[in-house]
């Protein structure tokens, strides 16, 4: 498995905050999601692998480069989209677009390839500062695929935009994934970001919860079904909710909870029990229970880090 960021020890505060606490991983080759609740550390990491914050302790390589030692080396290998829309409003969209082929050397074809599939090519003519919040994010997104960089780091790049532009990003980045990498932070799981991705990492107040394969993550819960629903009635809710099942909105409505009680409710309910969930699933059922599973399970996962470093 090829490296291209190894985190050891990384430990962030401000003033009194805990952003991160010890957080050791090593990041593979490909498409990447770093996956948490608001504030759980994941812009913190992503500006620490970007060299723009120095962490309080520990260390981090960026394809074998030390960040702390040479940040400048490390930003000319990656393209870094900063969770807030930053653009200059000023320029009309096209003139943003031929300013960064020019400053990062970017291809012209593949500056107007990309723009077109994220919806931009009708709005060339507009001044950036007059879009609604929704085209500014996808014209902050397009610019970050622009140059041809080793890496990509992407901070919630799927926030704000529609389901279209949404599809279209993850054929993009599964593109540049055959020849590049992807580290992309989200709060939550994006539909058919599971199809594309190969690697996890999953914060939560600071301190890392799981880092492997997305087949592993979803291999953590046991005894644990789901009963997927187009709709459900108010009676089923309170019922589940008795139970202590869990309701994930994530794509379709879904029921999580011990196999036992899923049954019990699909036979008096009506459904099929699914006893394979998605990663979103498992995401939601394991932050619900304060990642009960996952400390019970993982520890021999992120040992395996601490052995290797």
């Amino acid at each position: 498995m090829e490296e291209i960021v190894k985190c050891t020890k990384l430990s962030k505060k401000f003033k009194d905050k805990v952003a991160l606490s010890d957080v050791s991983c090593k990041i593979p080759k490909g498409l990447t999601v770093v996956l948490g609740p608001n504030g759980s550390g994941k812009t913190t990491l992503l500006r620490i692998m970007a060299g723009l914050t120095t962490p309080d302790s520990g260390n981090i390589r960026v394809k074998g480069i030390d960040v702390k030692k040479n940040p400048r080396k490390v930003r000319s290998l990656v393209s870094y989209l900063p969770q807030e829309t930053l653009i200059e409003e000023m320029l009309t969209v096209e003139e943003l677009l031929t300013f960064n082929v020019k400053l990062f050397g970017a291809s012209m074809e593949k500056a107007y390839r990309i723009f077109e599939r994220m919806g931009l090519s009708k709005e060339y003519s507009s001044i950036a500062g007059d879009l609604s919040g929704g085209m500014k994010r996808k014209l902050a997104v397009a610019l970050a695929l622009l140059p041809d960089r080793d890496i990509y780091l992407l901070d919630e790049p799927f926030e704000g935009l529609d389901s279209g532009s949404r599809i279209a990003l993850l054929d993009i980045l599964e593109e540049i994934t055959k020849s590049s990498s992807v580290i992309l932070v989200s709060h939550t799981v994006i539909s058919g970001i599971e199809n594309i991705a190969n690697y996890l990492v999953i914060l939560d107040s600071g301190r890392l919860i799981f880092a492997g394969k997305p087949e592993e993550f979803k291999r953590l819960l046991c005894d644990v079904s789901c009963l997927r629903l187009e709709n459900i009635d108010a009676t089923l809710l309170r019922e589940a909710m008795a139970l202590g099942v869990i309701v994930s909105p994530v794509e379709s409505i879904s029921l999580i909870g011990e196999t036992d009680i899923i049954e019990k409710l699909a036979s008096e309910y009506g459904g099929k029990v699914c006893n394979e969930l998605t990663i979103g699933e498992v995401y939601v059922y394991m932050l619900r229970r304060k990642w009960i599973y996952a400390d019970r399970t993982a520890n021999t996962v992120l040992n395996r880090y601490s052995v290797e470093n």
